[in-house]
């Protein structure tokens, strides 16, 4: 079957309701199934995917517009269905354009159910293009992804997360403490484990010498003792000059050590903070999952049933 190009005489039940209503700038046949333009509102032959309104009870020319078409809007209509049998009786009707109609849904449009076998290819159907006083109701589209049931059940988890963080979960995340990144200017060399200082005294200069700013002087050659004292002096103070400036730089190491331990026991302390964080996200992310599975089949299952129940009401 193919689109209407002239009348086609349909065969009802009965007297259908009727209607008339407002048509697109177009010819519409007798008996053809029609449609409500989506753009315009007004009626048309119908087009797979169309709202449909009825079936035209006489042709309109409206290709000058300005004319509605009168449309049997429920009722009882022979029909030709390809491949139509006495056990398709009950099952939906669908029509890919105003004379072509089918078992299957696909993108096709609802317009009634088979009532009874009438011979090859052809049923009795009941229609109601008003579906019971409610209008058009476009069919639902279902993009949950869920798996539709007789039942709305709470689904089990079958991919949960694994926490390997070690942290503790809870409830509620913990705020961060902000700590000032280390500048290491020390030079020093890092290891495992934080050596002891050693506590030494200030040296006290009694040598009566007097210190060099860099270097230890050289003894006279053949050099008596008389000669060479003061200089063995200077030497002295200059080493006890090098020792007390080198126990300032003990000092500010092992503070800076110090400041390296405080700061390693704050980040550790931060480490397990995040750690705890990781595992209630894991936690959450986890429960978030199997609540999410339970929503996509509860909402596949709320459309299977809507739709099942919109196409009951015609």
């Amino acid at each position: 079957m193919a689109t209407l190009s002239a009348d086609s005489e349909r065969r009802y039940r009965g007297r259908p309701e009727q209607i008339e209503l407002p048509a697109i700038v177009d010819i519409i046949y007798e008996g053809a199934a029609v449609g409500e333009s989506g753009s315009t509102g007004n009626m048309r032959p119908l087009v797979a995917g169309d709202g449909f309104r009825g079936f035209a009870l006489t042709q309109i020319d409206n290709t000058g517009d300005g004319l509605s078409v009168s449309l049997a809007t429920k009722g009882v209509i022979l029909l030709t269905i390809t491949s139509v049998v006495k056990g398709n009786v009950g099952e939906a009707v669908y029509a890919s354009d105003d004379d072509t109609f089918t078992l299957t849904a696909s993108t096709n449009t609802h317009i009634g159910r088979v009532m009874k076998n009438a011979g090859t290819n052809l049923a009795w159907v009941s229609f109601d293009s008003t579906r019971g006083g409610m209008g058009f109701v476009a069919s639902l589209v279902d993009n949950s992804a869920g798996s539709a049931s007789d039942t709305i059940a709470v689904q089990t988890n079958t991919q949960a997360l694994t926490d390997s963080s070690t942290g503790s979960a809870a409830t509620t995340l913990v705020a961060q403490v902000n700590t000032q990144a280390l500048t290491d200017s020390s030079t020093g060399t890092p290891a495992t484990t934080l050596a002891a200082m050693a506590n030494t005294n200030s040296i006290t200069d009694s040598t009566g010498g007097t210190p060099s700013a860099s270097a230890l002087a050289n003894l006279a050659d053949a050099s008596t003792w008389s000669n060479d004292h003061p200089t063995v002096e200077n030497n002295f103070a200059t080493i006890a000059v090098e020792m007390a400036t080198q126990r300032t730089y003990n000092i500010a190491n092992t503070n800076a050590v110090s400041s390296f331990a405080v700061e390693l026991a704050t980040q550790r302390t931060l480490n397990g903070v995040l750690a705890d964080v990781t595992a209630s996200l894991a936690v959450e992310l986890a429960t978030q999952r199997t609540l999410n599975t339970s929503l996509a089949n509860a909402t596949a299952s709320l459309a299977a049933k809507v739709e099942f129940l919109l196409t009951q009401l015609q």
